[in-house]
Formats: structure tokens, sequence, C-alpha cells
């Protein structure tokens, strides 16, 4: 069995790199965007709380 698996490695192991290189890079994009909508969420929040009046706050 691990002959058979050391003969296929090498073919198969470029295409498996590309994949987990994508899935890294898609991962990446994930929590990338995520940081960048929370900040851009907390960043509105503090704006709207600074942009309205004291009286008006819920």
């Amino acid at each position: 069995e691990w002959k058979v698996l050391l003969t296929t490695l090498p073919c198969h192991y470029s295409t498996e790199k590309k994949i987990v290189t994508l899935h890294m890079k898609l991962q990446w994009q994930k929590v990338l965007l995520s940081y960048h909508l929370t900040r851009s969420g907390i960043r509105a929040r503090s704006l709207v709380r600074r942009s309205s009046p004291p009286g008006k706050q819920s």
C-alpha cells in the first residue's frame, strides 16, 4: 500500500499543494474580510454614537 502511495504521490502532490494553497488563500481572505467588516462596523457604530445627540442614544 505504501509503495503505491509513494509512486502516485509525486503527481498527486502538486495538485494537493495547489488545492491547499488555494484553500489557505480563501481562508485568509475570509479572515481579512471579517476583520475589515468588524472594523468598519465598529467605526460606523462609533461614528453614529458620536454624531447622534446625547439625548437620542438608545
